[in-house]
């Protein structure tokens, strides 16, 4: 016979939901925090960090959900997060970036921006929510809702269009060539 844990009445139980779903569409943010890295190329970003602050159930939810990776002891890394290179291919201001801009000072009346990254913290900024679905370690695909873009919070509470899923697209596998990267030997040269 099994034993029964002790705690068995008062454990809470997993059913293999994980609670709230962050939902594609438009959502009321706040930003958390911005900072400046370099890309994977190398090129200077701004990596936005936010949480939804819009009177439902998702707000404080990621903030909820890194609390819980760590409660977990599984790898805690947060979930809003938005990324904007600076400059485009040409060197010139990138019009995402510029866009991030302008939607963070129409959502907070008499801010400007002022090159201070630290001057965003607490701001409000509308974020456009998508589905994406990606290859899980498995081999399964699978999906999850991730910031897309950065909109003014009157543009989210006007109503934002759902955007179309990002379906994953397997890449491209090259033909097999059994003699790829080999050379052919002179037959009369091999000493059998």
């Amino acid at each position: 016979m099994i034993t029964k844990p002790k705690d068995w009445e008062s454990a809470m139980s997993y059913d293999g939901e994980s609670g709230k779903r962050m939902t594609p569409g438009g959502h009321v943010c706040q930003i958390t925090n911005i900072r400046q890295e370099k890309s994977k190329a190398g090129k200077p970003m701004i990596v936005v960090s936010f949480d939804i602050m819009e009177g439902s159930a998702l707000d404080g939810f990621y903030i909820t959900q890194y609390r819980e990776a760590k409660k977990n002891g599984r790898d805690a890394k947060w979930g809003g997060v938005l990324r904007y290179l600076l400059y485009d291919d040409n060197g010139l201001t990138n019009p995402f970036f510029k866009g991030f801009i302008k939607s963070l000072e129409e959502s907070n009346p008499g801010y400007a921006w002022d090159w201070n990254e630290g001057s965003a913290a607490g701001k409000k900024i509308g974020i456009v929510m998508r589905e994406e679905e990606y290859l899980s370690n498995q081999g399964v695909i699978k999906a999850s809702v991730k910031a897309w873009r950065a909109r003014s919070v009157q543009a989210i509470l006007d109503g934002v269009p759902v955007p179309d899923k990002l379906e994953y697209k397997e890449k491209p596998k090259q033909p097999y060539n059994p003699t790829a990267g080999f050379t052919a030997a002179d037959d009369e040269e091999l000493p059998f």
